[in-house]
């Protein structure tokens, strides 16, 4: 064996195993982070469906459901979705929406850029009528 054989070939080994590694954490983070968002906007879209909706008292309603879905992000997660919350209410179908849209997700491998640099997420229940 040459000298420094080893070396260099443990540098090449190393720099596609700690890639692949990386890559992997940071998609695992990604999945994790969009599975909590999920159930947020779901679970939040779930517990508004139970308030009573009526046409007088819609802003209202959807001022709290904002609220419920900020409280639950930052009670489950520790994040504020506010700034990319949506929300809407349609008495015709009696649906209730809530989104969460372009939630900008850092990655902690910076160099590799398939990962989404935002997340996403959308929750349609139908409303309860008392």
């Amino acid at each position: 064996m040459r000298k420094g054989q080893a070396l260099v070939e443990f540098a090449v080994v190393a720099t596609l195993l700690f890639t692949l590694l990386f890559g992997i954490i940071d998609w695992g983070l990604y999945f994790y982070r969009l599975s909590l968002f999920n159930f947020i906007t779901t679970n939040s879209a779930r517990q508004a469906s139970t308030l009573y909706w009526s046409n007088d008292s819609k802003y209202t309603n959807l001022q709290q459901l904002k609220d419920l879905v900020t409280n639950n992000s930052k009670k489950i997660i520790g994040l504020d979705p506010s700034g990319y919350l949506k929300t809407a209410y349609s008495a015709s179908q009696g649906q209730i929406l809530v989104a969460i849209e372009n939630y900008p997700y850092k990655s902690i491998a910076g160099f590799y850029s398939r990962v989404p640099k935002t997340i996403s997420t959308m929750a349609i229940i139908s409303v309860i009528q008392h």
